[in-house]
């Protein structure tokens, strides 16, 4: 399956977590006695390994994919979409392993009654469940839910260990990068492991600090974009279809056609780049070919879209 490079990079141990030596230190401990607590909440920056711990967390207990369960708050906040999720919580999971695993990610679009269905479940869990809270707003989370948990807040990873990551990424890939093109994309990457690796996936072809530059700059003005091509390399199908929209409507200013030409030339960079017949970026490219007409506004990109997201 094709990656791109923060997926692949990925840390898969409390100690490969980037800048995060106080978080490490404390759930190593946990790790080494067997005692878990039963919540937690994750807080800080976008792409500094809230998500990636949370996962950590659940392959650290033990738990099989099946009996792991992962949602978006930001488009399943309603106390019916909480209600669905702590059914049948009493009853231990398939398999050898009954432990049972609930990822909250962007907990604190959850709505009050979604925060007041879920405070039970979170203060008296069965023995066999663990609930994981991720979220860039500690503020909107209740004091009822945050006294409940174990809480780690995550920091923003320095320019020097960025470049040291970026560094071992590009000897890995076999990029060849100055110094100072190091330097330049860690800044850029504003304290975040994962969009140091975004954005060296896409300027992996530049070839001096200049082109390094208009890349990055690109890439800056269509952060929008840059996300949509990591949800269609990456779609969640349970909810894919939701951040997309989402993610269109914050790209109302931009001519479409521009949408179209950075998704094609990001997509070029993974095929270009995998190790692997890279199927789903071919996929992708075919969907955005062809020039977009601007009198026909976002039309072409969302029936572009649904070819990705909803194509068979």
């Amino acid at each position: 399956m094709n990656e791109d490079m923060h997926v692949l990079y990925r840390p898969q141990n409390f100690d490969e977590l980037l800048g995060q030596d106080h978080i490490s230190k404390s759930l190593l401990g946990f790790e080494e006695s067997g005692k878990w607590p039963h919540a937690y909440l994750l807080t800080g920056p976008a792409g500094c390994g809230k998500t990636s711990t949370a996962r950590i967390i659940a392959d650290k207990l033990g738990a099989l994919k099946n009996n792991i369960t992962e949602i978006d708050a930001a488009s399943h906040n309603s106390i019916t979409d909480v209600r669905t999720l702590t059914e049948g919580l009493q009853y231990t999971g398939f398999g050898e392993n009954p432990t049972k695993i609930i990822i909250i990610d962007e907990c604190h679009a959850l709505s009050k009654s979604a925060w007041q269905g879920l405070l039970k479940s979170i203060e008296e869990p069965p023995s066999h469940v663990y609930f994981i809270l991720c979220t860039t707003d500690d503020h909107k989370v209740p004091k009822t839910i945050k006294t409940r948990c174990n809480a780690y807040t995550f920091r923003s990873v320095s320019v020097d260990d960025l470049c040291e990551l970026i560094e071992a990424v590009c000897d890995d890939q076999g990029i060849k990068f100055e110094p100072k093109m190091v330097t330049l994309l860690a800044r850029e990457a504003e304290g975040s492991p994962r969009e140091s690796l975004t954005l060296l996936s896409v300027a992996r072809g530049a070839e001096n600090i200049e082109e390094l530059r208009e890349l990055l700059e690109t890439a800056s003005e269509n952060k929008s974009v840059i996300e949509l091509c990591r949800l269609l390399l990456k779609p969640n199908a349970s909810s894919a279809w939701t951040k997309a929209i989402r993610l269109v409507k914050e790209m109302e200013d931009l001519p479409v056609e521009t949408v179209r030409l950075t998704v094609l030339a990001y997509m070029t960079k993974v095929a270009l780049g995998s190790k692997n017949p890279p199927v789903e970026a071919l996929q992708i490219m075919d969907a955005f070919s062809g020039s977009w007409n601007e009198t026909e506004k976002k039309a072409p990109l969302l029936l572009a879209l649904g070819d990705a997201l909803l194509g068979e």
